[in-house]
């Protein structure tokens, strides 16, 4: 393991990895999360409730 990131909640989906190398996944504790390929956070996003799906992203833009 190269770092890890402590949350509110437990994860329980499988993270999604955008074009640049970026790790993003959502918590149970309502929020997701964009972490740098070098596990530093760059946002979070509330949700509003839990979420245990993974995302997906559409790039296309």
């Amino acid at each position: 393991m190269l770092w890890k990131i402590i949350t509110q909640g437990a994860i329980y989906s499988s993270a999604t990895i955008d074009s640049t190398g970026n790790i993003i996944f959502a918590s149970s504790d309502g929020y997701v999360y964009k972490l740098s390929e070098t596990g530093r956070l760059i946002w979070k996003f509330k949700t509003g409730t839990e979420t245990n799906s993974s995302p997906v992203l559409d790039e296309t833009q």
